[in-house]
């Protein structure tokens, strides 16, 4: 064979090749469209997507775990509330007053509230006197009224007073 038919032969090769991959390029093309009018036409359904919610509680150590044999206890600090008011003064003639002993206010202490999101009910997270409780809106502990609770504070009833604790 001469130079002539073997250039002749690798033209025609690549002249199919060429070919091949032009018809190829078009049918993907036709494939594509044809995928888009399907997807556009066909009807479209969701499922909601559901999630199993898990309650649990938190259990805190008694120890720190960065110190070896030291523990830690937390002190919360009880803000106040009363302003300090100017004592009255008396008169020498003033009839005697007598005025009912009324309870003082427990020391009360809020940390926060816990809500379920399925009932929407909440517990708030206090200290009553040294002792701690969880506490639903409306529940009454030791003469003590939760009225409202919020994020960062609770409104609390004590013998007809109302009081606001802040964390």
């Amino acid at each position: 064979m001469n130079k002539k038919a073997g250039t002749r032969i690798l033209i025609v090769v690549v002249a199919a090749l060429w070919a091949y991959n032009i018809y190829r390029t078009i049918q993907n093309v036709q494939v594509k469209n044809e995928v888009q009018e399907n997807t556009i036409n066909a009807p479209l359904t969701f499922a909601p997507v559901v999630f199993d919610k898990d309650t649990f509680e938190l259990d805190l150590p008694n120890k720190d775990p960065f110190l070896k044999n030291g523990s830690f206890a937390v002190q919360p600090i009880q803000p106040t509330t009363e302003n300090p008011s100017p004592k009255p003064v008396k008169k020498e003639n003033a009839p005697a007053v007598t005025i009912n002993p009324q309870k003082k206010w427990p020391e009360i202490t809020y940390f926060g509230y816990l809500k379920n999101h399925q009932s929407n009910h909440q517990l708030c997270l206090i200290n009553l006197a040294g002792k701690n409780y969880r506490l639903a809106v409306g529940a009454t502990k030791d003469a003590v009224t939760i009225l409202q609770a919020y994020p960062d504070s609770i409104v609390v009833a004590f013998q007809n007073e109302t009081k606001t604790v802040f964390k």
